[in-house]
């Protein structure tokens, strides 16, 4: 490969990675929104029921 083809490639390849770049940073915008909209409606469920929270404090205060 000569230094025409390897420029090109280069520029090919410098291409894409910004492309990918530009993808990741609107995904990402996209999620921070969705991500506060559902704060908005009250925010995320709890992983762990109150109930078993309780068991858990009790067990761990003896």
């Amino acid at each position: 490969m000569g230094p025409k083809e390897g420029r090109f490639m280069f520029a090919v390849l410098a291409a894409a990675a910004e492309y990918e770049l530009q993808l990741r940073a609107e995904r990402q915008s996209e999620g921070m929104t969705a991500a506060k909209r559902r704060e908005a409606a009250g925010g995320a469920q709890r992983a762990t029921p109150t109930r078993w929270l309780g068991r858990a404090n009790a067990w761990s205060s003896r």
